[in-house]
């Protein structure tokens, strides 16, 4: 596109050069222009071409489009005319076919009826009150409809006089309308008296018959009652003969017997079995004739009929068994009412006011009274009784259940279609709860929480009498590891457990299961205290005073006072485990004797006490078994002494001599295994175990004590490793645990001492290794290799720094060069890096080199990034009292304050009589006042005259505290101490004149001058 050119541009032009160049330039566009019009204009005849080939079938198509358009809406119109006509005329064939079939319902409806008046006349002449029964209600339901049809007829008229053929029409129904009726409230008055007449009769078949005639007469609700009526007779009278013939075994045992022989369960029996045969037999027939829904009210009816038959049963149950005395004497002798023994023997039996033999037999009231077996017979007829009346309850509740939920989706369904389509809820959803409710209400069920309360008491009262026997009676059984005690008692939770589970009613089995743990948390775990009160001290008195040599062989004869002490460990530990397996066994069974899950899940709940108590008894095995082990622990002391006695400074010779002899780890296997020989055959296994491993650990960590106090060569520590080694081996033998964790420690510190320099250790502990150097490492005892040939150490690093034995072994070949500080600076770090770094070990590694004046390390340590304001107080302490003047400069230097730990490094000076110390501490701005002074009265109590001064020069207060530098003082004796101090200005008086008193009390009136 050619762009505007500026004429002031070519008006500036002055060089006839540019002016030729644009000019060129001009010439050239204007050749290229009139080339690229030419080439457009060559073009236009194509264009035009086309352009009229274009417009031409245009026009010719459209023409053709618009021809067939008008002929198919010529078609489509006369298609509209001809369906228009033929509807019409479909209409009108609908209307006459209407009419037509109208008018032959009409007509099957007349005759319909006619057949009905008919049909009924013969029927009622013939006595077949069925079909006659069944034409009443055909009629009926034809009335309806021919009611509909009239009324459809004459709301389609237009006022005025019906037409001639309605008007006959109706008076024809009303003829025949009169006629029914007439033989419906004939037949109506049949029925009712024939209905009676087959009760009056007990005729059932006749009864039967004549009650399913209410439902076609449109009689229902009146004829459900008088059918309810009816069964209730029937019932009634086979539950009033069951009673009678129970009266009459009652009456013709004989007064003595008090109906000891009298089966009220079978009655009971007898009674719910006519209740369940009575309704299995009619269900069919209530459904039918009177509706789902009455099924309810009829087993509503017969449960009250059974309810006052029942209740009399259970009312006559208890007069015969005297129930309410019984209660109410074994209720007085639990709570302890005056005139009542606190228990019974098996001779004696309990004093109850009436006589029950065994067995459930009667005895004469003026006879000896029954022992706690008769009441066990009294607990299980209870228990069967109610058994049975919650066995009923429950089937009667699932009949009613079944009822309510068909019922409930029929009465939906109807309320869906009287309401269009909405669901019918709220009565229906309240139903079930308000029958269950009505029906646990009934006296039957009134009675039986009666009788489960005076059954919960009577188990109640049998638990702590048998077991309260059981422990009274309790006997070492020949070769038994258990007294008798433990298997009586819980035999008897286990069976009153079961009982309590089939009882049926949560309440009692909740109140029963609770008393049970009660008993054994109580009365059993008190009579085990009382036997573990006294301590293992007549068990250890029957043991030699010493086990090594011929102490042993005294043990292997009978110890009747090991036995008896193990005897009440093994109680206890059994018991723990029995009151776990009981608590399983009773859980297992809720599923099967607890109906409603929430039941179950309460009993599971209450069951959950008996856990506790298990744990109860086993920590009261446990403090037992660790007295013991505390007991056994100074049999060994001659053992350990020779441990304190023994050299580990061994030359190659007395290595050699030391590994020829069995040495105290062999005597230590042989006392060990005389004391296993003595005591495992008497102990259940688990207390065995419990009790060794106890001892093992109390020994172990003497043991430690004893060997981190001696000095060790390279050869000591192989000589401790093989030690370690015969200890772990014999040991094994004597658990079936591992004795390797608990030697873990005793192994790791061989290992240890056995080590020359810094570089061994960390071949074995270092970066590399895999050992974690905490003190909750994993195990590796012996110098054996965890997983993959790592150890796994117990010891921390701290304390392998700390132990002076492994610090001056590792250290002591270094020489004072650059080599031996790279040396320690690595040892160190790798300290650090192994778990040192946390605050407690690096606290503990600078205290231990502060105190043993390790400056090399120390300033390692304080290079590695230890925190020497967090970490260094307590270091700071240690290197005053043990007066490592290099040690406190270079913590003072790193930033640790001279008043540290609330003075306690001047304190410790004082203490220990480090006056250096303390005048550098005093230098660095320790405050002698700190503590009350407590700087002062610990150079008092020690006799250190010139510290004392020196404090007294830097500011101390000897009046603070009460004079309290002064009464350490008197009381020492320090006499120039006390003389310095009342100088400076104590108070003599102070403390009541407690200074003079306590110089009295030692006997100090005149104090000799102490050199300082």
């Amino acid at each position: 596109m050619a762009t505007a050119v500026d004429v002031n541009v070519i008006y500036k032009l002055t060089n006839i050069a540019d002016v030729t160049r644009l000019l060129n330039e001009t010439v050239a566009r204007e050749r290229a222009i009139d080339q690229d019009l030419d080439r457009q204009l060559s073009k236009r005849s194509d264009l035009e071409r086309n352009f009229l080939l274009l417009n031409t079938p245009t026009a010719e198509t459209l023409e053709l489009v618009r021809a067939d358009c008008e002929q198919l809406l010529q078609s489509v119109q006369s298609t509209a005319q001809l369906a228009d006509s033929i509807s019409s005329k479909v209409r009108q064939l609908d209307l006459v076919q209407g009419r037509v079939q109208g008018v032959l319902n009409k007509i099957n409806l007349i005759l319909d009826r006619t057949n009905c008046i008919n049909g009924v006349q013969s029927a009622m002449e013939t006595e077949d009150y069925e079909a006659a029964a069944h034409y009443i209600s055909s009629f009926m339901e034809l009335e309806n409809r021919m009611a509909a049809a009239l009324a459809a007829a004459g709301g389609g008229s237009s006022g005025g006089a019906p037409p001639p053929q309605l008007a006959a029409d109706a008076s024809q129904a009303e003829d025949q309308r009169r006629i029914l009726l007439e033989v419906r409230a004939k037949l109506e008055d049949i029925t009712e008296k024939r209905f009676q007449e087959a009760v009056a009769k007990r005729d059932h078949a006749a009864a039967l018959r004549f009650a399913r005639l209410y439902k076609p007469l449109g009689k229902q609700a009146e004829g459900l009652q008088r059918f309810i009526e009816y069964l209730k007779v029937v019932v009634g009278a086979q539950a009033r003969n069951a009673y009678n013939s129970l009266a009459e075994q009652l009456e013709g045992s004989g007064a003595g017997a008090r109906g000891g022989r009298v089966d009220f369960a079978a009655a009971l029996t007898s009674l719910f079995k006519d209740m369940a045969l009575c309704l299995e037999e009619h269900e069919p027939l209530v459904r039918e004739t009177f509706g789902d829904a009455a099924l309810l009210e009829c087993m509503a009816g017969l449960q009250a009929e059974c309810d006052n038959a029942g209740s009399r049963i259970l009312q006559r149950f208890s007069e015969s068994r005297r129930l309410e005395r019984v209660v109410r004497e074994v209720t007085s002798r639990r709570r302890g009412a005056p005139g009542a023994s606190s228990g019974s023997t098996a001779g004696s039996g309990v004093a109850l006011p009436f006589g029950v033999g065994g067995g459930g037999q009667q005895q004469p009231a003026g006879e000896p009274s029954m022992d706690h077996r008769a009441v066990e017979g009294l607990i299980e007829e209870l228990l069967r009784i109610c058994g049975l009346c919650e066995e009923y309850n429950q089937f009667m509740l699932g009949k009613m259940r079944a009822a309510a939920g068909v019922g409930g989706l029929a009465a939906s369904a109807n309320g869906r279609e009287s309401s269009g389509g909405a669901p019918a809820t709220g009565v229906v959803a309240q139903l079930p709860a308000a029958r269950e409710a009505a029906f646990r209400s009934g006296s039957l069920n009134v009675s039986l929480r009666e009788l489960l309360g005076r059954y919960v008491a009577l188990e109640e009262y049998y638990l702590d009498e048998t077991a309260a026997l059981a422990i009274r009676l309790d006997e070492a059984l020949p070769g038994a590891l258990t007294s008798s005690m433990v298997d009586d008692v819980f035999y008897i939770l286990r069976k009153v457990g079961l009982r309590a589970l089939a009882a049926g009613q949560f309440h009692a089995t909740a109140a029963l299961l609770a008393e049970l743990n009660n008993v054994l948390a109580n009365s059993f775990r008190n009579a085990l205290q009382a036997k573990l009160a006294a301590g293992p001290s007549k068990m250890l008195a029957a043991l030699p005073a010493s086990l090594v040599g011929a102490a042993l062989d005294a043990m292997s004869g009978p110890l009747p006072a090991v036995s008896e002490w193990a005897l009440v460990l093994n109680n206890t530990d059994v018991a723990a485990d029995y009151a776990a397996k009981l608590r399983a066994e009773l859980e297992g069974h809720t599923a099967g004797l607890l109906a409603a899950p929430a039941d179950r899940d309460k009993a599971r709940s209450v069951l959950s006490d008996l856990a506790k108590t298990g744990s109860d008894f086993r920590s009261l095995a446990a403090r037992g078994l660790e007295a013991a082990a505390e007991g056994l622990l100074p049999r060994l002391r001659q053992l350990m002494d020779e441990v304190a006695a023994a050299s580990y400074t061994l030359s190659e010779a007395e290595y050699s001599a030391s590994e020829a002899e069995g040495g105290w780890p062999g005597r230590l296997v042989m006392a060990m295994g005389g004391l296993a020989a003595a005591m495992r055959p008497h102990l259940t296994a688990a207390n065995w175990e419990v009790m060794f491993g106890m001892l093992l650990d109390k020994v172990s960590a003497r043991l430690e004590g004893l060997l981190l106090r001696k000095p060790f060569n390279q050869l000591g520590g192989l000589a401790l490793d093989r030690d370690v080694r015969l200890l772990v081996g014999g040991l094994a033998e004597l658990t079936s645990r591992t004795v390797r964790d608990r030697l873990a420690r005793l192994s790791q510190m061989a290992v240890l001492l056995g080590l020359e320099t810094a570089e061994e250790l960390l071949d074995y502990w270092g970066p590399g290794s895999g050992g974690a150097g905490g003190a909750g490492a994993g195990v590796g005892v012996g110098g054996e290799a965890g997983g993959g040939g790592v150890i796994s150490w117990r010891l921390s690093a701290a304390e392998v720094y700390g132990c002076p034995q492994v610090r001056k072994r590792l250290l002591q070949n270094l020489p004072s060069s650059d080599d031996a500080a790279a040396a320690i600076d690595l040892l160190v770090r790798s300290l650090l890096q192994l778990g040192a770094a946390l605050k407690p070990q690096a606290r503990f590694l600078l205290s231990a080199a502060a105190a043993a004046g390790d400056t090399r390390v120390l300033r390692t340590l304080l290079r590695s990034g230890v925190d020497a304001g967090g970490c260094g107080g307590r270091a700071l302490v240690a290197a005053a009292a043990a007066g490592q003047l290099g040690s406190c400069q270079l913590l003072l230097a790193a930033g640790v304050s001279a008043r540290a730990e609330n003075g306690m490094p001047l304190r410790a000076a004082c203490r220990e009589g480090q006056v250096a110390a303390a005048r550098l501490l005093l230098a660095a701005g320790a405050d002698p006042r700190a503590a009350a002074g407590a700087a002062l009265a610990e150079a008092a109590r020690g006799g250190h005259l010139v510290l004392v001064l020196e404090l007294l020069g830097a500011g101390a207060d000897p009046r603070v505290d009460g004079s309290r530098a002064l009464v350490e003082a008197a009381a020492a004796g320090h006499g120039c101490c006390v003389l310095a101090l009342l100088v400076a200005g104590a108070q003599p008086g102070a403390r009541g004149g407690e200074a003079a008193r306590r110089a009295a009390e030692g006997r100090h009136d005149t104090v000799p001058p102490r050199d300082h």
